[in-house]
């Protein structure tokens, strides 16, 4: 089984940005298919991606941070802030205010 994470975007994102981000991360070694998760009412838009990658890449240290940490800049790449990344354990971070060295200790937080 697959590696789950899902990322949440802020309500002002446009559709064509996390379209972009799907698109870009399905690239990425490691990430075995991405997709779109969209939720809508009439005063709440939520965008978002699940990410799905190779089976025990996200719990090593090794392949989990660098696929977490290039993730995290093509979103700061967008100039995109608020976007929230939860991982499968539940753990979630801000994409836009996590460092990396804060994010290295967040994985091997949540791995152990």
């Amino acid at each position: 089984m697959a590696d789950t994470f899902t990322i949440e975007f802020p309500p002002d994102v446009q559709e064509s940005d996390v379209a972009n981000i799907e698109n870009e991360v399905k690239n990425v070694a490691g990430v075995e298919d991405a997709g779109s998760m969209a939720a809508r009412s009439i005063e709440v838009q939520t965008l978002g991606l699940w990410v799905s990658a190779a089976t025990g890449i996200i719990g090593l240290a090794s392949t989990g941070i660098p696929l977490i940490k290039t993730v995290i800049e093509m979103i700061r790449g967008k100039g995109i802030k608020g976007a929230k990344i939860t991982l499968a354990n539940g753990t979630s971070f801000s994409a836009d205010e996590i460092s990396v060295k804060d994010l290295e200790n967040l994985m091997k937080a949540s791995n152990a």
